[in-house]
């Protein structure tokens, strides 16, 4: 049975369940310990949430929050939606997303075992929304050169959800519904069934 490891906010706290389903009998699926918020706090909780413990896969993300606006006399480093303001400044820029995703992934490499980042999913914006969605892309593309740097793979769950977005998304127009994770959880579990060669 192979160990895999799931790291993400509340869109990977959504699909573990069912890709753990998928993956039952071939290996064990655990999540991080709640959600993984933005990448600063990743940053400073990872060594925690590893441990000691041994991990043949690790399926990791981080975005959403870190695309949050929020009030300019606000701590960026607190997580309340209290602080979200639509007009507000970005709780990590692209170029300090980049530079934690960097320092992650070097945290991540010292485990030893195979990494694949997801990227963040579309999003859709009703008008109220504290994330801009047309600054997703720029975002994974931030991602995406630093995995590029680094050899990590990348599972592309933007392209998975947008073909569908309309019929998988919820009404919050961040979230999904059941059988949005559903979809979204078969192309993980299929990408770490290659990945494995399960």
């Amino acid at each position: 049975m192979k160990n895999v490891y799931i790291i993400g906010d509340s869109i990977s706290l959504g699909y573990t369940p069912e890709v753990t389903r998928l993956l039952d009998g071939l290996a064990r699926v655990t999540h991080n310990p709640g959600n993984a918020q933005y990448s600063s706090y990743g940053l400073r909780n990872l060594k925690t949430w590893l441990g000691n413990n041994r991990f043949d896969l690790i399926h990791f993300n981080w975005g959403c929050w870190d695309r949050h606006y929020l009030d300019p006399a606000a701590d960026p480093l607190e997580p309340s939606v209290a602080q979200f303001k639509r007009d507000g400044v970005r709780r990590t820029t692209p170029e300090q997303y980049a530079a934690n995703l960097d320092a992650i992934v070097k945290i991540l490499q010292t485990t030893g075992a195979k990494l694949i980042w997801a990227s963040s999913t579309p999003l859709r914006d009703d008008g109220t929304m504290c994330c801009r969605p047309d600054e997703v892309v720029l975002y994974n593309f931030a991602a995406a050169r630093v995995m590029s740097a680094h050899g990590i793979m990348i599972n592309d769950l933007y392209a998975c959800a947008l073909p569908e977005l309309d019929r998988l998304i919820s009404t919050d127009g961040c979230h999904f519904t059941a059988d949005g994770y559903r979809h979204l959880a078969r192309q993980v579990a299929a990408v770490i069934q290659g990945e494995l060669a399960l």
